[in-house]
C-alpha cells in the first residue's frame, strides 16, 4: 500500500534513473546497493515498481538542481510513499528505509552521485 504525499511540505525528492544510479555505484554487487546508498546519501531512498529511485531530500529550491539525467521533484508534485515496513518488492519499497524522523538525503550528496553516474555513462572522467 502506498500513501501519496505532496512534495514541498516535509521533503522533496530527486528521481534517479536506474542506469545513472548503478553507473555511480560502479561494480557494487546488487545485494550491497542499499548499504552503499545509505553510506553515500545518508537518508531514505524509495525504489518504485518501474525501477526509478527517489532520494528524499530537504524541501528546497528546484532551480538549484543542475542535472538533466535526474529530475528534482518539489512543490506541486506528489510521491507514492510505501509503508514504513515495506522493504522488498513487488511494487514500490524502501531501498534505504528512514532511520530517524526528519533525517533526509543531503542534496549535495545526491548531486554528487548523479554527477558521477552521468559522467560515467557519457564516458567523461568522474
Amino acid at each position: 500500500m502506498l500513501t501519496v504525499l505532496p512534495l514541498g511540505v516535509r521533503f522533496d525528492a530527486v528521481r534517479i534513473p536506474t542506469d545513472v544510479l548503478y553507473a555511480a555505484l560502479g561494480n557494487t554487487p546488487i545485494e550491497d546497493v542499499p548499504a552503499k546508498l545509505d553510506g553515500v546519501l545518508g537518508g531514505p531512498v524509495i525504489q518504485d515498481a518501474y525501477r526509478w529511485f527517489y532520494a528524499l531530500v530537504p524541501v528546497g529550491s528546484p532551480d538549484r538542481w543542475q542535472f538533466r539525467s535526474a529530475e528534482y521533484k518539489g512543490a506541486g508534485c506528489w510521491l507514492g510513499v510505501p509503508q514504513i515496513d515495506k522493504v522488498r518488492p513487488p511494487g514500490a519499497y524502501w531501498l534505504v528505509p528512514p532511520r530517524q524522523p526528519r533525517r533526509l538525503c543531503s542534496l549535495a550528496s545526491v548531486a554528487e552521485l548523479v554527477g558521477v553516474g552521468s559522467a560515467r555513462l557519457s564516458g567523461r572522467p568522474s
